[in-house]
């Protein structure tokens, strides 16, 4: 019952968190074009369903040549820029709590297909942009 009871808490307090922050327009700066990234989650403990309360998402925008991303109960959290063959060309990391946070990653000038990592002890989740 306890465990039920917090589980519907976390859900509405993230929930809560999530429409105030769209309600601000604060999930990114106003410049530019923003190109959402479809991350992949992957769930790297057979075990444990490591994503049930963890969300992320990200933006690449040409304008600042920046990636940002935007989670919530991810905790330590690695954040990757690399190459098609593997090569890590920028890296960042942050604390991501129970209310929604973002995180800005400058990428490569050079145009190309790159992927975004995310790693955490929560989620991990990965995706690929282009840069015209």
């Amino acid at each position: 019952m306890k465990k039920t009871i917090i589980l519907i808490l976390a859900t509405l307090i993230a929930a809560t968190g999530y429409e105030a922050l769209a309600q601000t327009g604060n999930f990114s700066s106003s410049t530019g074009e923003k190109n959402e990234i479809k991350l992949n989650p992957f769930n790297k403990d057979k075990g444990d369903d490591r994503s049930l309360f963890a969300d992320v998402e990200a933006w690449y925008d040409s304008s600042s040549m920046t990636v940002t991303v935007e989670g919530c109960e991810l905790k330590d959290t690695f954040i990757y820029i690399m190459s098609p063959d593997g090569l890590v060309l920028a890296q960042t990391s942050h604390y991501f709590g129970i209310t929604p946070e973002t995180c800005t990653i400058e990428v490569p000038s050079l145009p190309g297909k790159y992927w975004l990592v995310i790693d955490s002890p929560a989620l991990y989740a990965e995706g690929p942009f282009l840069i015209n």
